[in-house]
């Protein structure tokens, strides 16, 4: 296993948790709004 693959291996891990997050995100703001409105 070299430095190369473990990089690739990080930053595929961090766009994994990003998308996670922004969809945790979306899902919490959705339900703000229905339940301000």
């Amino acid at each position: 296993m070299n430095r190369g693959h473990v990089i690739v291996y990080l930053v595929a891990d961090l766009y994994f948790l990003v998308g996670v997050e922004l969809k945790a995100y979306d899902i919490i703001s959705d339900v703000l709004n229905d339940y301000i409105s």
